[in-house]
């Protein structure tokens, strides 16, 4: 018997009925269901559409799909994040696990993993002997007398506990990044992301502006990069961090640096999301972990604003420490794209 549904991955081609079938399945209105340019930004790779299809033999209509995100430029041994994974109804209800199999085992990926899942898909990912988890939340307020953006129930301002004397040094060029900081030397990290995926991630993002903050330890040595996004709400600005390449423990410096750039540009607060690993590091630079016994609101959607507390899950196939941060997949993504 002959399968109903063929998988494979995408290519140009198929761009206009991926980004119909997420309109009409997904979510209607969906940025990647309208805007183009953006969509070929996220998951274009020359010919290649960073997503596996499965497609219906009897009218080649998709049925269901999972795009992916790659570290690396090249695919073998990248590791991805999963991106968009949706089935509609059809009479193989194990599809969209195979959709899953075919993008884990065909891919050529080293390490294959999602940021942001829905905790209702956690038993599948389980299933699959996927490791699940979630990020920790961190944040960091500064010392105000109210707050516009966080709901404040109990205010804790944290003390930093390594006071050693580093600094940033942000790098406004991706060229003036490869002079000072060695992205090759950490090609054994886990994810890898290479000198290809920073500068399209965060100097060529076509709608946000990152900030990429050198850890200068003022000896001429930049051993860690931390990427930020500064974000304005209801006339205050707060500064959310969302990646960290480089020398773990540095992070515990940061606390000096930190609270420099939180009263230079008055930030309300500044925020990290972060997982996968032991996070002592990010406490030691005086940052706060929010718990369920913490009735703090600190917000994470902006687009639109949510003032509620987010929990973000994750999935991922490495079996070793392997650190994720919000910046990771698509979760830091724009909902909304003002038509020029």
């Amino acid at each position: 018997m002959l399968d109903k549904h063929l998988i494979r991955f995408a290519t140009l081609q198929d761009v206009d009925a991926i980004m119909t079938f997420i309109n009409e399945n997904w979510k209607e209105g969906h940025v990647l269901a309208t805007n183009k340019s953006f969509f070929l930004y996220e998951y274009q790779c020359g010919e290649r559409i960073n997503f596996a299809l499965a497609i219906d033999v009897a009218d080649n209509k998709i049925v269901g799909l999972c795009g992916f995100i790659k570290n690396t430029e090249a695919y073998q041994n990248s590791c991805i994040w999963g991106s968009v994974w949706k089935v509609i109804k059809t009479d193989d209800p194990m599809l969209g696990i195979k959709i899953l199999e075919y993008l884990h085992t065909q891919s050529e990926c080293k390490i294959f993993s999602s940021c942001g899942i829905a905790p209702k898909t956690i038993p599948i990912y389980q299933f699959l002997r996927f490791k699940t988890g979630k990020l920790n939340h961190y944040y960091r307020l500064n010392d105000k007398e109210t707050y516009k953006v966080a709901k404040i129930v109990s205010k804790e301002i944290s003390e930093f506990k390594v006071n050693n004397e580093v600094s940033f040094k942000e790098f406004k060029t991706f060229s003036d990044l490869q002079a000072h900081f060695d992205i090759a030397s950490f090609s054994n990290s886990l994810p890898y992301k290479d000198g290809w995926y920073i500068e399209k991630r965060y100097f060529k993002h076509p709608v946000y502006q990152y900030k990429v903050f050198g850890i200068d330890d003022n000896f001429g040595q930049i051993k860690s990069i931390l990427i930020a996004r500064e974000v304005g709400y209801n006339g205050v600005k707060v500064l959310r961090i969302v990646d960290f390449i480089g020398n773990y423990n540095q992070l515990a410096e940061t606390g000096n640096a930190i609270q420099e750039i939180m009263h230079k540009n008055d930030y309300e607060y500044v925020d990290f999301y972060a997982g996968g690993f032991k996070l002592d590091a990010i406490e030691k630079a005086g940052f706060k972990l929010k718990t369920e016994a913490d009735l703090n609101c600190i917000p994470n959607y902006f687009e639109p604003f949510v003032h509620e507390n987010t929990t973000i899950h994750y999935f991922t196939t490495s079996e070793q420490d392997f650190l994720i941060f919000k910046g990771d997949g698509d979760q830091d993504r724009p909902n909304f794209i003002p038509q020029s």
